[in-house]
């Protein structure tokens, strides 16, 4: 009698998974309890994922994969589309399976659907390079809660639950959903957080809360593009920083200097800050001149000696835009 797959040594099985692509994995998973293990055992391996949320559906895009989710409320339904190209070019993708229905959602579909897709990085050695998360104009805020659900059922699951992703951009997000999904990822892994054009006025409370999440304290790289009021001491630790601020003061540029010459930050570290109020640059060129040893103007940039001895600051003054680069001070042979 020829072996069958449950004859097969768990190595043998373990490679099978390795060699799935992403929807064969998700499909695998769903075969049996063993299967469940035998996916979960074998860490996932991901360049970039794509999540995109809207008010009546999601879509999820993996390479050159996309599942799309669309509810029927009525009848309590989930469509599936899945598109396939082999470019990644929207503009090209032909649909390989349409309308495969899963019935009885009694749950948010949103709830359903990222449980699932967060349950791929269930191993803690599985890695998903780069997250895109954008979100719609939706009117369902309640929908935004979801991520704090799946954080605390994940880490139900397994206490030390966390995805390990190098960068995660948010677009048209809402503050709120920033801080829930954050703190979804590994702050000991997370890099870079890029943060683009919220759908809502961000308030206090809640700006206040994603600065004292682990993910942002621990990241070396953050972008902001919409224009923000956010305090300038949330950005210190960082190694660089690109930031559109409503309004910039001389002790905000001071404090941006001070952590980068205290943390003696690293070569090609730097920072951009961007203002849309009147900054008197040269009262401000001269206010670092006092406060700094050894520091030396050259028309409009100001060039200040760093701790290590090896590398200066230097801070160049444009038209409402203000930016703070480290460079050697050794020659390159």
């Amino acid at each position: 009698m020829p072996p069958s797959w449950e004859d097969l040594p768990v190595h043998f099985k373990q490679d099978v998974v390795r060699n799935l692509n992403f929807e064969s994995r998700c499909c695998f998973r769903k075969c049996s309890h063993a299967e469940r293990q035998l996916v979960d055992e074998v860490p996932l391996v991901l360049d970039k994922v794509n999540l995109e949320i809207e008010e009546d559906g999601m879509m999820l895009r993996v390479g050159n994969t996309a599942f799309s989710y669309s509810l029927d409320g009525n009848e309590n339904r989930i469509t599936v589309t899945v598109v396939k190209n082999s470019d990644g070019d929207d503009d090209n993708d032909e649909p390989l399976v349409k309308e495969k229905h899963l019935h009885h959602v009694q749950h948010n579909m949103l709830d359903l659907i990222m449980t699932d897709f967060f349950l791929l990085f269930i191993n803690g050695k599985s890695v998903v390079r780069k997250m895109e998360i954008i979100v719609r104009q939706c009117q369902a805020e309640e929908k935004y809660t979801v991520y704090e659900t799946l954080r605390r059922k994940l880490q139900a699951m397994q206490p030390d639950y966390c995805i390990n992703t190098k960068k995660v951009e948010y677009y048209l997000s809402a503050f709120e959903d920033t801080i829930h999904s954050l703190r979804l990822l590994n702050e000991n892994y997370l890099e870079t957080i890029a943060i683009n054009t919220f759908t809502k006025k961000i308030v206090n409370s809640a700006m206040e809360s994603v600065f004292e999440t682990k993910q942002w304290k621990m990241a070396k790289h953050v972008q902001i593009t919409n224009v923000v009021n956010i305090p300038i001491r949330f950005f210190t630790h960082l190694h660089s920083y690109n930031a559109d601020l409503l309004e910039l003061y001389l002790n905000d540029l001071l404090m941006s200097v001070q952590s980068f010459y205290e943390i003696d930050a690293p070569i090609n570290s730097h920072f951009q800050l961007h203002y849309h109020n009147t900054l008197d640059t040269t009262s401000v060129s001269n206010s670092i001149a006092i406060n700094f040893k050894n520091t030396s103007v050259s028309g409009n940039v100001v060039n200040i000696p760093m701790r290590s001895g090896n590398s200066n600051l230097a801070v160049k003054f444009l038209n409402n835009r203000i930016l703070g680069h480290v460079q050697s001070l050794l020659k390159k042979n």
